[in-house]
């Protein structure tokens, strides 16, 4: 998920919302994540089908 980095919405405040609404997206981007990496330690895998950070139909 690409991003803004911080100091672009101090430089231009026309992108704070974009900022705001990235930084809303953390805690469920951070949970997927660590959800993840939980079930490949037990060697699970996604299940077929699940959409991956990058496809088009993900959602967090």
């Amino acid at each position: 998920m690409a991003m803004f980095h911080p100091a672009a919405a101090l430089r231009n405040p026309t992108w704070q919302s974009a900022f705001e609404q990235d930084m809303a997206a953390l805690p469920g981007l951070i949970e997927r994540a660590r959800r993840a990496n939980e079930a490949a330690a037990r060697g699970e895998g996604l299940p077929p089908g699940a959409p991956h950070p990058g496809d088009a139909d993900y959602n967090v």
